[in-house]
């Protein structure tokens, strides 16, 4: 007999699903890693011009922009971790980025 436990996972209410373009954070006094997660929202240019292609002179490009006026910093989420699960966490980012990376290879 197999005394695995059964797992149910359930959405807390205040489950949200965001767009994470970066995190930060720290080691807490209890020994628990403590993770922002961000979101960085850049404010469009009032204008976009168009500039002949140097490498194609049949077509027209983007003209660059130069500077970035206004970037908004979205602080979504702060979770803590304690030190002992990190391990575990590492390893399946690991997995999951050797998966992707397989994938990308293989589409070359």
């Amino acid at each position: 007999m197999d005394d695995k436990p059964i797992i149910k996972i359930q959405k807390a209410s205040d489950f949200k699903r965001c767009h994470a373009t970066g995190m930060w954070g720290n080691i807490n006094p209890f020994n628990e890693l403590v993770i922002h997660i961000t979101e960085d929202i850049v404010d469009l240019p009032e204008k976009i011009s168009l500039v002949p292609d140097p490498n194609n002179p049949n077509s027209y490009i983007e003209e660059q922009i130069k500077t970035i006026n206004n970037i908004t910093r979205i602080d979504h989420a702060e979770i803590t971790i304690p030190m002992s699960i990190l391990p575990s966490i590492i390893n399946w980012l690991q997995l999951k980025l050797d998966a992707y990376n397989s994938t990308i290879g293989s589409n070359n």
